[in-house]
């Protein structure tokens, strides 16, 4: 068993991203931690040594009542799992899901049981949100061909080019105006986020209505959400509350309707933010699936390569979800 060696450590974290990831990391400790204390399952060598090299590390680095919040959470979760997956015990194990760039798999941790010739013979995985609801943080480039990466298949001539254009010219413009970091920018809006959101939501809008059209929308909401069943457990620690939803494509989860992918898409338009500048892509597909993609940029100085946060603003009716209180 891993011991939970708690300290206290100021928060000291000088921006957004990295208190999130900070909070991201604690919260997959500490679901390992308490999966190990509940079930008394077994933890690979690997999680164990990121456990310690990691995971311990950023949930010291958190307030008290922090780290209280985490704990609560994770054993409302912990009950969860216990309720809808009988399977687990002491012969099952706990590993965090480490997934390799331009993977499909979106679960954070993971419960495997194992055949004696080491293959896997039931696995439920479980993807970690605290306090946001991103499911994916895609970007955009003119080194990135969306439409493989997102789609399956390569985007066409016509955005390949507008997209090398687009960039070729922005560097152009902040050279000449010497512009060197993002917030030097007048309008960042209608210079940068603007054209481009209108770009890729052109471009997904082709593609959606064309010969790979169905497989193209398929294929989307699989790199989004991953290529297999998990239960999403989103704990939003201000409301106190475990938003848990099930996932379910293939039957291999405990509970939840099995959910139908979309083939049809009603509208790939770019979407202003609250504060009336487009910075948005927004998706309506059949199937009850929306999403919205947030567009920004992730580093300070310039560059030819941004990042879009992306959510799941609507998803089937008939996927099952419940809140726990903790």
């Amino acid at each position: 068993m891993i011991k939970n060696n708690i300290k206290k450590v100021g928060r000291g974290l000088t921006n957004m991203s990295s208190r999130s990831a900070t909070r991201g990391y604690s919260f997959e400790f500490m679901n390992i931690i308490k999966a190990n204390e509940r079930f008394n399952c077994k933890i690979p060598d690997k999680t164990k040594k990121w456990c310690h090299s990691k995971g311990q590390k950023k949930f010291n680095a958190l307030e008290e009542n922090e780290k209280n919040e985490m704990v609560r959470a994770s054993e409302a979760l912990m009950d969860f799992i216990e309720g809808y997956e009988d399977w687990i015990d002491e012969t099952v194990y706990i590993e965090r899901v480490s997934s390799q760039g331009g993977s499909t798999d979106v679960r954070d941790i993971r419960f495997i049981k194992k055949e004696k010739d080491n293959t896997i013979q039931l696995e439920v995985g479980i993807s970690l949100k605290s306090n946001n609801d991103a499911v994916k943080h895609q970007r955009i480039s003119p080194n990135i061909d969306i439409g493989k990466e997102w789609l399956g298949f390569a985007a066409d001539d016509e955005y390949i080019n507008n997209i090398n254009n687009f960039f070729n010219n922005f560097s152009s413009y902040c050279q000449r105006n010497n512009i060197n970091k993002f917030k030097e920018l007048d309008d960042k809006s209608k210079l940068l986020y603007e054209p481009l959101c209108t770009e890729v939501a052109n471009y997904l809008d082709r593609a959606f209505a064309g010969e790979n059209g169905v497989e193209a929308m398929r294929n989307f909401i699989t790199y989004l959400i991953g290529s297999r069943d998990f239960y999403k457990a989103q704990a939003n620690f201000n409301e106190g509350e475990l938003i848990i939803r099930s996932f379910n494509f293939r039957d291999q989860i405990g509970t939840g309707d099995l959910l139908e992918l979309p083939t049809k898409c009603y509208e790939s338009i770019p979407k202003k933010s609250s504060r009336g500048n487009v910075n948005r892509v927004f998706l309506a597909f059949n199937n009850g699936w929306e999403t919205e993609m947030r567009l920004h940029n992730a580093e300070s100085k310039i560059t030819n390569s941004l990042k879009f946060d992306t959510r799941l603003v609507g998803i089937p009716h008939n996927a099952w979800q419940t809140r726990i209180n903790f």
